[in-house]
């Protein structure tokens, strides 16, 4: 009888351990998975800085070769203008 306690004891013991194990695991699991998302968010905010930037050499390599007539400068200041304010409201959009 009294080493069926034993063994009654050990598995309870052994259960106990397994169970904070789990219970370990998972939170590493959570962690690794806000990990991620962090990451992925990351990732979509530089995919959409890419674009950004992507649209604006486009914008910029047009004007360079539009040829030298009058207002070019002004109209490529205005084009400069215009981006540096939607860069400025995307900023404002990304923080709320």
């Amino acid at each position: 009888m009294r080493d069926i306690h034993q063994i009654i004891e050990s598995l309870t013991i052994s259960l106990e351990k397994l169970a904070e194990k789990h219970k370990n695991a998972l939170v590493e699991l959570n962690e690794a998975r806000s990990y991620n998302n962090n990451l992925k968010q990351q990732l979509s905010e530089q995919n959409e800085k890419i674009v950004e930037l992507k649209a604006k050499l486009q914008a910029n390599s047009v004007l360079d070769r539009t040829p030298d007539e009058n207002g070019h400068e002004e109209l490529k200041q205005l084009v400069m203008e215009t981006v540096a304010e939607v860069d400025k409201c995307l900023a404002l959009l990304n923080e709320n």
